[in-house]
């Protein structure tokens, strides 16, 4: 069962700094199966969701991250989803007649986050947008997780690598890993694709193709983070259509990772040229370079190497001195 804090009876008011907080009402605690919310309300609580609206976040969510929610739809689905790992939600109910012209029959109250740390109610022309941002952030740590055994691990496909591919609920030793995967489907399909978001728990990449002003941004977007449960970090998110026409381009692709893809190569042949790699990397994965990023990566392959030899020759002379001693 989930542990749900149902908080009642109450409303959503905006003070003169515009912070939203829910104001009067009770809060009860209500034992019950996720799917069987809505009917365990009344018979438990006495609680009736007609001529209710609903929202629900998670114990470590703010206010500003509640989530609408109707018996059977996408957010209610991903409440179930969600229940798998997390046993306990919280739950506002707010009747349907309470005034409040800032917001929407449909949307919850939409609060933003200022420099402070305060949350501020929207202004009612970003409400949506923000509301809408603010979902998707919210619901991508349970996104795709089905509602199956705990015990299954059907789940979770380990990525390969060399394979090329990224799949939805596929998992990693390490962010570091990740972004190989990223790289190595990027350099497998020819894609443009920039990281918006990193760190040590989480990663996003999307398509770095700009688009002229009025045109719409290709939705390709991968989001992985890491999944306590299984200390593993995973895809938890991917749109994997690309609606964009590839530009030759692929931004993740930095002097250093070139240095690094054709380290061999200038370790086997100091001579090798920047014009061998730009060439190279046009044949192999169809994506235009500068010959001064060829030429930068280059230097930084030569360096590695020269750090490598540095590091085997002190070797070789604490071993001279400990056979001499």
């Amino acid at each position: 069962h989930t542990t749900f804090s149902v908080f009642h009876s109450g409303k959503f008011q905006t003070d003169d700094s515009g912070t939203v907080t829910y104001k009067g009402g009770n809060r009860d605690v209500l034992h019950s199966p996720v799917e069987a919310l809505f009917g365990n309300l009344m018979s438990e609580l006495n609680i009736s969701s007609n001529g209710q609206r609903i929202w629900f976040k998670m114990p470590n969510e703010g206010i500003s991250e509640l989530k609408i929610l109707c018996q059977g739809d996408d957010n209610f689905r991903k409440m179930c989803e969600a229940s798998v790992w997390i046993k306990a939600i919280d739950v506002y109910l707010e009747a349907d007649n309470v005034d409040d012209d800032d917001d929407d029959d449909d949307a919850p109250p939409v609060v933003e986050i200022n420099d402070s740390g305060t949350a501020t109610r929207a202004s009612n022309g970003a409400a949506k947008a923000t509301q809408k941002a603010v979902d998707a952030e919210a619901r991508v740590e349970s996104n795709l997780i089905d509602c199956e055994d705990e015990g299954s691990n059907d789940r979770y496909e380990r990525w390969i690598r060399g394979s090329g591919e990224l799949k939805i609920r596929q998992v990693f030793e390490s962010i570091e890993e990740f972004k190989e995967a990223v790289l190595e489907y990027a350099l497998k399909g020819g894609w443009n694709v920039q990281y918006t978001r990193w760190g040590k728990v989480k990663s996003e990449a999307r398509c770095g193709v700009p688009v002229e002003e009025g045109e719409k941004q290709c939705p390709w977007r991968i989001y992985c983070s890491y999944e306590e449960p299984i200390a593993q970090w995973m895809v938890k998110t991917f749109q994997d259509e690309h609606t964009c026409f590839k530009d030759g381009d692929c931004r993740i692709l930095s002097e250093s990772l070139i240095a690094k893809l054709f380290l061999n190569d200038i370790r086997n042949d100091p001579n090798f040229r920047p014009k061998c790699i730009q060439e190279q990397i046009q044949d192999r994965y169809n994506l235009v370079v500068t010959g001064d990023k060829c030429r930068k990566a280059k230097k930084i392959a030569l360096d590695i190497i020269q750090s490598e030899f540095e590091e085997q020759y002190a070797r070789i002379k604490d071993y001279e001195l400990h056979i001499l001693e």
